[in-house]
């Protein structure tokens, strides 16, 4: 088979894929939203600019920030809006997070 569809609505999937990816160290600001670049740790081939991606946090994501969205639009990659609420400490240092996926196609 080249694809699958369960029932008789929704999107017909081609691809389905998981693992986990990991940002270069960045800093996230306090009551802000920063935008991480996430590099899948199979390659830069893994992923397609149109995939459907969900992204699960790791224990290198601190307790005050929040993922607020993620996306597959750049081939490659997948970007990651984390909010960081400031609550407790403010600013998070600069550091290298790791995130969980899947990503459907």
């Amino acid at each position: 088979a080249t694809g699958m569809k369960v029932g008789q609505i929704g999107t017909r999937m081609t691809q389905i894929v998981s693992g986990y990816c990991a940002t270069a160290a960045s800093a996230i600001t306090a009551s802000t939203t920063t935008m991480l670049t996430c590099t899948p740790s199979e390659g830069t081939s893994l992923l397609g600019a149109t995939d459907r991606v969900m992204v699960m946090a790791t224990s290198s994501l601190p307790g005050r920030v929040f993922l607020s969205s993620a996306s597959s639009t750049a081939a490659g990659t997948i970007q990651v809006n984390a909010l960081n609420t400031g609550v407790d400490a403010g600013t998070v240092s600069s550091a290298v997070y790791a995130f969980n996926f899947w990503a459907f196609r």
